[in-house]
């Protein structure tokens, strides 16, 4: 097929060599493309002047990879060509102030400076194949691990392939009996956002090396989660950042941070429909291990003044945030342990697996996601 989107094309007629020949004159021949995680291809088709425009979702960039053959293109180098060319704007110009030209016989790959790139191919007033020139491509949106952080509502995502939980979650189930849903904060409502996905869960990794037992406090209460598919980002569905620049023990003393979870408050016990969350303060090492003698310094210890609020134990592998307003991202800053109960009983502070004292393991074992240390 000539391409994958919306064309507009004026036909006009010509008389070449005594044949009338339809020849598509290229003033409208524009297409629109959205282009997803799956790749689609486009060619070149007889028409000798066509301008195609893709978009993908914020969060991804676009790798265009080509192969041309343009002959009669005069290659003048440093990204020049005279007469049979095809333009490349990584920044998606309509004008192409900035394209890139290619001719000859070459292959390339381009990647998008953001969401946006812009191809444009021009030739000869002659239907291409009469003069042999083709072009094949393929566009695929790859996602941009720097958009991290973004979201108002943001999760346990760390990547488009990875979750953080609890090892305390996934303690003696298989995994096939595992899923990841993402894009909903009302679980009660089937209606309330378009952006609810369920993925299948492939693989588990927990800290201590054992999913099978409960950790001991101080251990490292905090599991992988790798999904079947890859997890498509949209306005409902982020990453939110790994925490390079908290990655010591008391970077977030003191600091406000925000918990998430599913649970009542600490007079109440059982299951919310609809994401709850608390505004909290880190306590300091020393603090934190004074309540639990057994911490460490990959743990962390939160603790909220808020009236009859606190992390009860359902709330396990549940999120704490960083919101930094001078880089306008959300950290995931924590994962909530088991050990919360009695802090829920007691109006103690809840212990946390620090993620920053643990970001040498997430990235080792996750050789197919990317992080950007913003």
């Amino acid at each position: 097929m000539f391409c994958e989107g919306v064309k507009k094309c004026s036909v006009q007629k010509m008389w070449i060599l005594g044949l009338l020949i339809p020849s598509v004159l290229g003033e409208d021949c524009n297409y629109a493309l959205e282009v997803g995680t799956t790749a689609i291809n486009i060619s070149s088709g007889v028409d000798p002047k066509c301008t195609w425009t893709a978009t993908a979702y914020s969060d991804y960039r676009l790798k265009l990879t080509c192969d041309v053959h343009l002959p009669g293109g005069i290659n003048l180098g440093l990204g020049g060509c005279l007469l049979n060319f095809l333009s490349i704007s990584a920044s998606g110009k309509p004008d192409f102030a900035d394209g890139i030209k290619y001719c000859g016989n070459e292959s390339f790959t381009v990647l998008s400076d953001l969401n946006k790139i812009s191809i444009k191919l021009t030739s000869s007033l002659l239907p291409n194949n009469l003069l042999g020139i083709s072009f094949t491509c393929s566009l695929q949106a790859v996602f941009e691990p720097c958009s991290c952080g973004r979201r108002n509502r943001t999760g346990n995502l760390v990547s488009n392939w990875r979750a953080l939980t609890s090892q305390s979650c996934v303690v003696k189930n298989p995994v096939d009996e595992l899923s990841l849903v993402v894009g909903d904060y009302d679980i009660s409502s089937t209606t309330d956002t378009p952006y609810t996905a369920m993925y299948d869960i492939e693989s588990t990794i927990c800290y201590t090396n054992n999913c099978n037992t409960l950790p001991d406090v101080g251990s490292g209460d905090i599991a992988l989660l790798k999904t079947k598919n890859e997890i498509q980002m949209n306005p409902g569905v982020g990453v939110s950042c790994l925490p390079y620049k908290y990655r010591e023990v008391d970077s977030l003393n003191k600091l406000a941070v925000i918990l998430v979870g599913w649970t009542y408050d600490s007079t109440e016990f059982g299951n919310r429909d609809v994401q709850q969350q608390a505004f909290s303060s880190v306590f300091s090492s020393a603090q934190c291990k004074k309540n639990y003698p057994n911490a460490t310094s990959i743990d962390i210890c939160i603790y909220t003044t808020q009236d009859n609020t606190n992390n009860c134990l359902l709330n396990s592998g549940s999120s704490g945030f960083y919101d930094d307003s001078d880089s306008g991202r959300f950290y995931i800053i924590g994962i909530l342990n088991y050990a919360n109960n009695e802090a829920c009983s007691k109006m103690k502070p809840y212990i946390n697996t620090r993620t920053g004292a643990v970001l040498d393991w997430i990235i080792s074992n996750t050789p197919e996601s990317s992080y950007c240390n913003v």
